[in-house]
């Protein structure tokens, strides 16, 4: 498990117990723009992934902000975590009415951004933001629909 002071997994501060209990409440469906769904593999919870409105920014329609995190290092590098954002996408932009997905990953984890890379996803940059390097990664209908064919 990921620890509460690790600032790339936790950039603003540990969970909020309260906030975590609406996620909960919540977690499934999409509303304005948030959306938490679990990742399973046999049945087995192994991490977390999402859609939310990126801290301290004003998301328009049809842009959506992904995250997800596995959880224990043993399930990370073994396709998991690519099949489930592939799937994501697949369903924002084929029922949810995504234009544009964007997403951000520490500058160190050449794992997630591997992933960003072989679905696609283009490299915009990196922003320093609460002290960490962040890389960040974007996909539009368009390109994510020629990369499907």
């Amino acid at each position: 498990m990921a620890n509460a002071d690790d600032r790339t997994q936790f950039p603003v501060g540990p969970p909020d117990p309260d906030r975590l209990r609406e996620r909960v409440e919540r977690s499934g469906e999409l509303r304005e723009g948030d959306l938490d769904l679990a990742v399973e593999v046999g049945g087995r919870l192994i991490g977390e992934i999402g859609t939310y409105a990126e801290p301290g920014r004003t998301m328009w329609p049809g842009l959506f902000f992904l995250s997800i995190a596995l959880f224990r290092p043993e399930d990370r590098g073994r396709g998991f975590g690519t099949e489930a954002v592939r799937v994501l996408c697949d369903w924002l932009f084929g029922s949810a009415g995504a234009e544009r997905i964007e997403s951000s990953t520490a500058v160190s984890n050449t794992r997630m951004r591997g992933v960003f890379d072989k679905l696609g996803f283009g490299f915009d940059g990196v922003k320093k933001r609460w002290d960490v390097d962040w890389a960040h990664y974007s996909v539009s209908r368009e390109r994510w629909n020629v990369d499907r064919s």
